[in-house]
């Protein structure tokens, strides 16, 4: 079964985007992460692993529409005399409106106005969602000294949030809304214990993918699509490893890092580091990825990160050279 799930924060998230410190927070909630804490929530609500299910990473949503990275590929129809004027507003680009996502993986060709409603709409969204560093102050214990520190929060307008896609099996989509509840009464992200990252679920039966890509390939199924974009993390299987440079087409890699989270085992070490494809890149074929083991040395069972790609076929695959920058 196919379920569209929004998220409606009940107050600020903190969405890590690396390096140190607690600074800095982010607009997406990428798909490693969002399968990790829906695995934790399946193992306490029914102790046991949770089925094989596909998800998405979870994009921002202002005014009810929801944003998805802009995908690596070029802008169809686009003139040079175009290219030149929206240049820097391009270059600058993150975030594209559903609509105009759409109109760009099918191959439409876009005018000057069409660019001019894109870049519009990427307003709407910073207009809507607002992330900041807060002052705390941590208390020494023993002397009662005081250090700041900052810890970076996203905020979202009422009703909107963030927006995930999720292919369940059969006959598990009430366990699985369930999860999903659960785990918006724990909260998602950091800092969850002083109240970050509790949402409402809200969940849905609508699909947009089938409607925008004609009948192609989405949600890593096979079709006829000229190219594949990705909707979520990957994480290359063993077979795709060995040929993974022949399947990209235009790329950006994420280093991948965080701290496990254990049922049984010892909380709150950092895990092993991984390379992954971002969000937004281009593939030439359907691919399925993998789930790879990050466990610290000697811990007492695996801890996965989740790697399975989630695409949407696109009509236009004539991407640029790939990108092997890491975030």
């Amino acid at each position: 079964m196919r379920l569209t799930v929004e998220m409606r924060f009940r107050g600020p998230v903190r969405i890590g985007t690396g390096g140190f410190g607690m600074e800095g927070s982010g607009l997406i909630l990428h798909s490693d992460t969002l399968f990790s804490a829906l695995y934790i929530a399946w193992l306490r609500l029914y102790g046991e692993p949770m089925p094989e299910m596909r998800v998405s990473s979870a994009f921002p949503r202002a005014s009810g529409v929801v944003y998805y990275p802009r995908p690596q590929l070029p802008i169809p129809g686009l003139t040079p005399d175009d290219a030149l004027a929206f240049g820097k507003s391009l270059k600058a680009l993150r975030w594209v409106a559903e609509p105009s996502f759409f109109r760009w993986i099918r191959g439409a060709v876009f005018r000057a106005e069409d660019v001019h409603a894109m870049l519009k709409a990427e307003e709407v969204l910073d207009k809507q969602a607002a992330v900041r560093d807060r002052p705390r102050a941590a208390v020494d214990r023993f002397g009662a000294g005081t250090n700041l520190y900052w810890v970076g929060e996203t905020f979202f307008a009422d009703g909107d949030g963030l927006t995930f896609f999720a292919e369940v099996p059969d006959g598990e989509a009430d366990r699985f809304c369930r999860a999903v509840e659960w785990l918006g009464d724990e909260g998602i992200g950091g800092r969850r214990s002083s109240g970050y990252g509790a949402f409402e679920p809200r969940f849905s039966a609508s699909w947009p993918f089938e409607a925008a890509t004609a009948g192609e390939a989405a949600g890593g199924s096979a079709g006829n699509a000229a190219g594949y974009v990705l909707l979520s993390l990957y994480g290359p299987n063993a077979d795709e490893r060995r040929r993974v440079v022949a399947l990209l087409q235009a790329y950006h890699l994420v280093e991948r890092t965080g701290w496990t989270e254990s049922v049984g085992g010892q909380p709150g070490l950092r895990h092993r580091r991984v390379v992954m494809v971002a969000e937004g890149s281009v593939l030439r074929e359907p691919v399925e990825g993998g789930i790879v083991d990050v466990a610290p040395n000697g811990f007492p069972h695996p801890v996965y990160r989740y790697g399975k790609a989630f695409l949407v076929g696109a009509s236009a695959s004539d991407g640029g050279a790939g990108d092997a920058g890491a975030e």
